[in-house]
């Protein structure tokens, strides 16, 4: 999707499934696709837990090193 999205793209690290199922997003992965695609646009984020915050390893961290 990243070679055909414009714009935005919403960055979570977990997705609630079917029966409520939490999956981890591989974020180094996902970067990856993004980079290789050429996406120019904003990553955004939204408080949904408390690892957004947390300091070595939080969302917004990891989000940081991928993008660098």
């Amino acid at each position: 999707m990243f070679g055909h999205a414009y714009g935005i793209s919403h960055v979570k690290e977990t997705e609630a499934g079917e029966k409520g199922k939490i999956a981890k997003v591989d974020l180094e992965k996902t970067f990856g696709i993004a980079k290789r695609y050429g996406y120019k646009g904003y990553f955004s984020m939204e408080w949904d837990s408390r690892a957004i915050l947390m300091r070595d390893g939080g969302l917004i961290e990891k989000t940081l090193k991928n993008l660098s």
